[in-house]
């Protein structure tokens, strides 16, 4: 069995299968783990996995191990106290931080060392050294990763920073700007001097960021606008993001629904460009439709060009506006004029109704 599961975890992590016996399996599996952690780039999650797969078959060595063991086992806390010895010195004594791998590794040789420590203690005694020893090896493996991830592991002294938003959903018709009160909690020991993101599920800032600074132990409150799109899903998910430069120090999220606002389009102006020409001057009219029924429609775009009230040119085209987002451009020439003109977009759903469907 313990074969079978190593060749299943060289396969899955594109490791060289040299073989092991039950004999060699701890000594050679624990090695295995020491020099993945050495060779890896940084400590990670997926290096995280790869120890736990590990751990997972050294846990069915130790229990053969432990079975077979005769004598009398001696605990050492010594591989214990210099794990936690360093942990404690990297994080320099800062309580609100920490290693999150190398801490997790280290809370598995602190569970391991005080079930071999209680089994010592207990009256049935071949048995209870056969589990101290079980125990024992395994505490030992731990306590090991753990000193040698935290050689290499970032010490992450964020997580004394907290955040909450007011209310910690979002129900609303789109579009629109839903106010919300985003507070932050500074339990850490350092000051920060910081900005906020609303970020949307595909990472981009849908929002102008905010500066925010805290003293250490500060609690601030900010308000904050969130801005629903026409193009967004019925429901979701926006990160709010607390960045101190470059780096995200909290993320918090902020659940959204779109209620029916039984407004089936939208329209957005995104730009108008004046070009100037020999004989006139023109606008390109760059605009968005968004039909949120799911069927496509047909409309007339006008693009109409005046100054002081007086109609100068109207650009006339049918447009067919498909389910979702569309996107459109129009121009406008007026002649014989270099002065700036206002231009409109008005979109009708046919030419005989004088009420027109939006206009911007």
């Amino acid at each position: 069995m313990i074969a079978q599961k190593y060749s299943l975890f060289c396969e899955k992590y594109g490791h060289v299968n040299e073989g092991i016996t039950v004999d060699n399996a701890f000594p050679k599996l624990s090695e295995l783990g020491n020099s993945m952690i050495a060779n890896s780039s940084s400590v990670d999650e997926n290096l995280a996995l790869r120890l736990y797969d590990l751990y997972r078959i050294l846990e069915y060595v130790a229990a053969y191990k432990g079975a077979v063991y005769n004598g009398l086992y001696d605990l050492d806390p010594g591989s214990l106290e210099l794990a936690q010895s360093y942990i404690a010195q990297k994080k320099s004594g800062e309580e609100k931080s920490t290693l999150v791998f190398s801490d997790k590794i280290l809370r598995f040789a602190n569970r391991h060392y005080n079930l071999a420590k209680r089994a010592l203690e207990l009256e049935d005694f071949e048995a209870n050294q056969k589990f101290a020893a079980q125990n024992g090896m395994l505490y030992e493996l731990t306590a090991n990763w753990a000193r040698l991830l935290a050689e290499k592991e970032e010490v992450n002294r964020d997580i004394g920073i907290l955040s909450y938003t007011y209310p910690a959903y979002i129900n609303a018709a789109a579009p629109s700007n839903v106010p919300i009160e985003y507070t932050v909690e500074n339990r850490s020991s350092r000051n920060i001097d910081g900005s906020v993101a609303i970020l949307n599920e595909n990472g981009n800032r849908i929002a102008p960021s905010v500066n925010i600074s805290l003293n250490a132990g500060e609690t601030k409150e900010i308000q904050l606008a969130v801005p629903l799109g026409v193009d967004i899903g019925q429901s979701g998910a926006y990160t709010i993001c607390l960045y101190e430069g470059e780096r995200v120090i909290n993320k918090k999220m902020l659940p959204y629904t779109v209620e029916d606002s039984g407004i089936p389009l939208y329209a957005h102006l995104n730009n108008i460009e004046f070009v100037q020409k020999e004989n006139g001057k023109s606008a390109s009219v760059t605009f968005s439709i968004h039909n949120r029924t799911e069927s496509s429609q047909e409309f007339i775009a006008f693009v109409a060009a005046y100054k002081d009230g007086e109609l100068l040119d109207v650009c006339i085209e049918p447009i067919t506006v498909q389910p979702g987002t569309n996107s459109f451009e129009l121009s406008s020439n007026v002649m014989d004029l270099k002065d700036d003109f206002g231009v409109k977009l008005i979109i009708l759903d046919n030419l005989e109704n004088i009420k027109p469907l939006l206009v911007i």
